[in-house]
């Protein structure tokens, strides 16, 4: 493998912006059997000599975006930051990597100058406004007219087509406050998508005290503690850290993303995707609560084997790893023809069926299976929301507009091995792969639900039947404190119609729960549910209703 010094493509005219020399080193040697050298120290990138890319991931937003990093149709790559610190001015995704072959990308730290988020302690709340005392050089904004407008050196964004994601959160234990709520918030005038919210919606109007403090104006619907910090995210999902497509055996090791924008690792349509040492957490002793505004870590339609291991997912405004199919809607059918429709607007763009793929037709109302009909070509039409399929042979059934379709073949095997998350709004893992998928010896402390298997064809249309799961020697600490939930949820966001089931095979064992009101585990249309040699610090409460096959321990050991 060729050893490339990254610095060796520095010139005096860049200043410190190192930028031009990632890419220039990446154009000025194609190819294959590269290793890219960063080295210690800290490395400044700018949008200014990134690359321009396009780039659509689920979940997120795409486009074309700025890239340091980009790899393309290449084998056997080494990213190696050798130690450095990756700092980020601007909006700019770090690393992309695109239908390549073994690929790994290692020992870096990144973190961006302003964080896309804002945080304020509450100095007065109401139900009808909150004083916040923000620290203006670490989290710089203005007032204009009743907009908040948060800025930086690189960019300000005016928020006049977003909502803000809020949460209420603790200082003391850096994660969110019991009894707090979600919500997105219309701070003054703008043109914000309100359709189908998936949270509750503030409208709000910004001020200035003569203190200089943010005063925000409008139906909170609860009183907030004054103490408290209340987190602002006010950025589209634009630049993840990592983005991985079309691709396979991709290695990210020995990683610590302490804050970007969206999501801190990305990928889809991959296979045998590996995570060890990736730590996604604020920096000790910014003061930052917030690492990522979305997920740490999401992987969507991959295959092989998806593997985490000793990893940290720390203080997200999401969860810290969603793995996933996508279900797509039947527009038109006919034949062999078949046009298929995303429904999510994150989810346009982005191919997720190739030919030999064999997909599962579902009826929409009581979720049962159709037909299996294999793929022989697929494209995008309609701007990326519709999908042009032909396939190998007419069903003998004729498919109906309003049928679901999902790829299940094209899911992983999951080793999910070591970990630990918590501090983060929502959830710890989210599964939905119908392969077998291990999760043992991780640690939980997440604010809702440690572990959830669901199966949403509403709103994210995130498909996710499992059939093999084992939860086996984790330890739940004190979770579900934000929404007094169960640590483990196993359970479809819409139940089927007909009389079968949904999720199949799921044993949770030698597991320990440390939760104040012992509510371990909540299962609805499972098919095999295990629940036996667990310790709870507070007794067990298992519910499981219309499923079938079900041994849960009648008495769980209490310490």
């Amino acid at each position: 493998m060729r050893l490339v010094h990254v610095e060796d493509y520095i010139r005096p005219e860049d200043g410190e912006n190192r930028s031009p020399a990632a890419v220039r080193a990446l154009v000025e040697n194609p190819g294959d059997d590269i290793s890219f050298v960063f080295g210690k120290g800290v490395w400044h990138f700018y949008e200014e000599g990134a690359s321009l890319e396009e780039c659509w991931e689920s979940n997120n937003d795409g486009g074309r975006k700025r890239v340091i990093c980009a790899l393309r149709g290449r084998r056997n790559i080494r990213l190696d930051g050798g130690g450095g610190e990756w700092v980020l001015h601007g909006r700019a995704s770090p690393v992309v990597i695109a239908e390549c072959g073994d690929v790994t990308v290692c020992r870096l730290t990144g973190d961006c100058v302003r964080p896309f988020y804002t945080q304020g302690t509450i100095l007065r709340a109401t139900q009808e406004e909150v004083e916040l005392a923000i620290d203006r050089e670490g989290f710089p904004f203005t007032v204009r007219g009743e907009n908040f407008v948060p800025y930086a050196d690189a960019w300000e964004n005016d928020l006049s087509g977003l909502t803000v994601l809020c949460q209420e959160f603790s200082p003391e234990t850096g994660g969110p406050v019991p009894g707090g709520h979600t919500a997105l918030a219309k701070i003054g005038q703008g043109h914000q998508n309100l359709e189908n919210l998936p949270a509750r919606l503030w409208v709000l109007r910004a001020s200035l005290t003569p203190e200089g403090h943010l005063l925000l104006k409008g139906d909170f619907s609860y009183v907030m503690t004054p103490g408290n910090v209340l987190v602002m995210t006010h950025e589209r999902r634009t630049n993840s850290f990592v983005f991985v497509q079309d691709s396979r055996a991709v290695k990210l090791e020995d990683i610590t993303i302490h804050h970007i924008g969206a999501m801190g690792v990305i990928a889809q349509n991959s296979r045998d995707i590996t995570l060890e040492r990736v730590r996604i957490l604020p920096r000790e002793g910014s003061g930052r609560l917030i690492s990522t505004n979305a997920d740490a870590t999401h992987f969507v339609q991959c295959s092989g084997r998806l593997t985490l291991r000793d990893c940290v997912f720390e203080s997200m405004m999401d969860d810290g790893a969603n793995i996933h199919g996508i279900y797509t809607v039947v527009r038109e059918a006919g034949g062999t023809q078949l046009t298929l429709e995303l429904r999510h607007f994150q989810q346009r763009g982005v191919l997720f069926y190739r030919p030999g793929d064999r997909l599962t037709v579902l009826d929409p109302q009581t979720l049962e299976t159709r037909c299996r009909p294999v793929v022989a070509q697929a494209a995008l039409a309609d701007g990326g929301r519709l999908v042009r399929i032909r396939l190998e042979q007419a069903p003998q059934e004729p498919l109906r507009p309003g049928d679901v379709v999902e790829n299940p073949d094209n899911m992983p095997e999951v080793l999910i091995d070591g970990c630990r998350t918590g501090k983060n709004r929502p959830r710890g893992f989210l599964l939905g792969t119908p392969k077998r998928a291990v999760i043992r010896g991780n640690t939980f402390y997440n604010s809702c639900c440690g572990i959830q298997i669901a199966g949403d064809s509403r709103y994210w249309f995130e498909s996710g039947p499992v059939h093999d799961v084992e939860i086996r020697e984790n330890i739940f600490d004190g979770c579900c404190y934000l929404d007094g939930g169960y640590a483990v949820v196993i359970a479809p966001e819409r139940m089927p119609d007909a009389a079968g089931f949904f999720h199949h095979h799921v044993r949770i064992l030698d597991n320990r729960f440390d939760l104040p009101d012992g509510r371990l585990v909540y299962a609805r249309s499972v098919d095999g549910l295990t629940v036996l040699g667990n310790s709870s610090s507070h007794g067990g409460q298992v519910f499981a209703q219309d499923c079938s096959h079900v041994h849960v321990q009648s008495v769980f050991s209490v310490d």
